[in-house]
């Protein structure tokens, strides 16, 4: 239970500070240890998720209860939390082959080709967009502050592949291409 519980607080801080002060959390990053399961399962389980899954269920929720008292029993509640989660299964699914996408390339511009450290750039880097999830359900409003924090998203995955992924133009690399 300790465990748990300081897992969610560090990656509730990993998040704050991925929105606010993603200049310094890079580094740390960039050191990190651990496999591409430790990185899905504490961050995006509860950053990606979440946030999404609270928008869309308080809304069904209202309507179920509706439909309850009304005498008519109704799915759309259970539906919705299947869409919820096979729209993050999908979305995970297509962070980890954008990753692996982006790290076969990578060599062509001389970037690090890691693919572990490329999930970690694209799953962090994505954060500001995973907690928009939870003001989607906003009409209108929720929909401009999506597009500001995939806005802000691309930002820094271009931050993280700078500090993290781009490899530093040393002096023999120079001579060799010249």
């Amino acid at each position: 239970m300790t465990a748990e519980i300081s897992t969610r607080r560090t990656t509730f801080e990993r998040a704050v500070r991925m929105v606010y002060r993603s200049q310094s959390e890079w580094p740390l990053i960039a050191r990190e240890t651990g496999d591409v399961q430790a990185l899905f399962i504490p961050y995006t389980l509860w950053v990606g998720l979440l946030p999404s899954a609270i928008a869309a269920i308080i809304p069904m929720a209202f309507v179920s209860v509706f439909t309850l008292f009304s005498g008519q029993a109704s799915l759309s509640f259970f539906l919705s939390v299947w869409h919820i989660a096979w729209a993050y299964v999908l979305g995970m699914g297509t962070l980890l082959i954008a990753a692996k996408v982006l790290s076969l390339l990578a060599g062509a511009w001389g970037a690090n080709t890691d693919w572990l450290l490329w999930c970690r750039v694209l799953v962090y880097g994505s954060t500001p967009y995973f907690l928009s999830g939870a003001f989607a359900w906003i009409p209108f409003l929720g929909f401009l502050f999506m597009i500001a924090c995939a806005i802000r998203s691309v930002l820094l995955i271009q931050q993280g592949y700078q500090t993290v992924l781009k490899k530093p133009i040393t002096t023999e690399s120079m001579v060799s291409a010249g």
